[in-house]
């Protein structure tokens, strides 16, 4: 969700039987619920212009242009050059950073 201040936030649970990512959540490592929708620590003060999501990733595009990716790592993120099975919270993607995303 992106509030009327364009924080980004989100909610859910990891759900091991449908496959679920509790990484795609964003809130950090070993945070495997969300109740309500709630703003993710490591965006704060960035103003989110667009987000998509599913079970196993996240993207999020911020007002200046910048990709952030996180959650199921075998299913290519591409936060960075490594790989990295699970990214728990939101990273800029490395490739793009000289590139503004609309």
């Amino acid at each position: 969700f992106v509030d009327a201040e364009r924080r980004l936030l989100s909610c859910g649970s990891k759900d091991d039987d449908e496959g679920v990512c509790a990484a795609a959540l964003g809130h950090g490592e070993g945070v495997d619920e969300v109740a309500v929708p709630t703003p993710i620590p490591a965006l704060q003060g960035v103003r989110i212009s667009t987000v998509a999501a599913s079970m196993h990733i996240s993207l999020a595009v911020s007002e200046a242009g910048r990709l952030y990716s996180w959650g199921e790592g075998s299913l290519g993120h591409g936060a960075n050059d490594e790989e990295e099975e699970e990214l728990f919270t939101p990273t800029p993607i490395a490739a793009l950073s000289a590139v503004r995303v609309h």
